[in-house]
């Protein structure tokens, strides 16, 4: 079990989101996932309305591949609630190497995007950082230098080479440096 714990968003007290993930297994090949795949808690911002399921904005968005959507209908959000962390779920029913994840944040509102995050493997913590902010270009329309973030878990210098650029840092607002994990330089099995 993959568990993503939201800490924080880039400026909204109400609600945060995110457009897609994906994960990629040891040889680099993106591993299909579905429905029953994935899970959040809180599940969406129907659950401010019980009974209700207007809204699209549901975690099965989050592995349907639209991840450059800019008006939100592939896209996750939820309400941030008093007391309780957001955690977004990715369950395998078998054994799985994860080499690593790329992250597209939220880019409707910008400022709902998340912001700080925790990744836990099987209860345990492997990672700890920011997610990059999506940003305006002149048109209007959300445009980031990088669509999407990555975790790397692998050394492998084709993955290296090829997410240089998009890789996270493992740090919190708080850090003054920058520190690596020892998972960064193996791929984290499940």
């Amino acid at each position: 079990i993959f568990e993503f714990q939201l800490h924080s968003t880039h400026g909204d007290a109400y609600y945060i989101g995110l457009n897609g993930l994906e994960f990629y297994d040891e040889n680099g090949e993106q591993i299909g996932l579905a429905e029953q795949n994935i899970a959040a808690c809180p599940h969406s911002v129907n659950t401010l309305n019980p009974g209700t399921d207007d809204d699209v904005r549901t975690p099965d968005k989050l592995i349907d591949g639209e991840n450059n959507d800019i008006d939100g209908t592939h896209s996750w959000v939820a309400p941030i609630l008093p007391n309780v962390i957001n955690r977004v779920f990715v369950i395998f029913d078998r054994p799985t190497s994860v080499s690593m994840i790329k992250i597209w944040n939220y880019t409707k509102t910008s400022n709902r995007g998340v912001r700080e995050f925790s990744l836990l493997v099987d209860d345990l913590l492997v990672w700890t950082g920011i997610l990059d902010k999506m940003s305006e270009n002149h048109d209007g329309k959300r445009k980031q230098k990088v669509p999407f973030n990555t975790i790397l878990f692998s050394d492998e210098r084709i993955l290296t080479d090829h997410e240089k650029q998009t890789v996270l840092e493992n740090k919190t607002s708080s850090d003054t440096m920058t520190g690596q994990i020892s998972s960064q330089n193996q791929s984290v099995d499940y």
